[in-house]
């Protein structure tokens, strides 16, 4: 939860990575869904890298979720 609801730019109070030097060739997914990108998403992003957040996962676990109490598939038409 360290980068959640911070907008300031990457340092060591919001950013777990602060110490790493991103080459652009790494994936970064991030927990995190709020805020959409938080600040090590916004600087692996910035230098090229493939960046993805929690909220396909959290979607995911209520499809499930969903399922198990009903039984039905989820339609997200």
């Amino acid at each position: 939860s360290i980068g959640m609801n911070r907008r300031d730019p990457s340092c060591e109070e919001n950013d777990p990575l602060f110490f790493y030097s991103f080459t652009g060739k790494e994936n970064l997914f991030d927990l995190i869904y709020t805020p959409e990108q938080t600040p090590v998403m916004i600087r692996a992003s910035e230098s090229g890298c493939s960046v993805c957040n929690g909220y396909e996962m959290l979607k995911n676990q209520a499809y499930d979720q969903f399922k198990l109490f009903t039984g039905e598939k989820y339609n997200d038409n």
